[in-house]
């Protein structure tokens, strides 16, 4: 899953006319600029987890009560084992600077999904208890909805993290 990013640059700026001075070094700045923004953005995307919130400040979705059922606890959303908030890495190449998760799972996590299966019961006897215990055996869903809970992406707090990086980056903070 690739989330492009597209920084523009205001040409009245003050920054401006000092990048324009390093565009004959741009072929040598841009990775290491690129690559501390991956950096930043990073930091951003870790602290969606730990706040569960989306780019745009929005709060993730609660757990649905099944969910919360098997789990024993409604916290915390998308961590379970922290794969999936590890997995999160930035890959810089030339001009590009790409950000996004490896797991097979992430973009069902990000846009949500509907996995669809086919029923299946298994007879538990007399013995069985609780909410999957019947007169004819545990049932199991047939499908499963993912709410999307984005965690990927640019809102306020990354284009702050660009910025300021930048700005470090340039010098520009005065």
């Amino acid at each position: 899953m690739i989330i492009p990013i597209t920084i523009k640059f205001d040409p009245d700026s003050p920054g401006f006319l000092q990048f324009e001075k390093l565009t004959g070094k741009i072929e040598t700045i841009a990775p290491g600029l690129l690559k501390n923004i991956g950096d930043a953005l990073l930091a951003t995307t870790a602290d969606r987890f730990d706040s569960q919130t989306a780019p745009d400040g929005s709060k993730w979705a609660p757990l649905k009560p099944l969910t919360v059922m098997i789990r024993g606890s409604a916290t915390p959303i998308l961590r379970v084992s922290g794969e999936l908030k590890d997995s999160v890495t930035r890959q810089v190449e030339g001009w590009s600077l790409r950000i996004g998760p490896n797991k097979v799972y992430a973009a069902a996590q990000q846009f949500g999904a509907t996995i669809e299966g086919s029923p299946l019961r298994i007879p538990l006897g007399k013995a069985a208890k609780g909410p999957a215990g019947n007169k004819r055996g545990a049932v199991f869903v047939q499908s499963v909805t993912l709410t999307p809970r984005p965690y990927i992406g640019v809102g306020p707090e990354d284009e702050r993290a660009i910025q300021e990086t930048s700005e470090d980056w340039f010098a520009l903070d005065g």
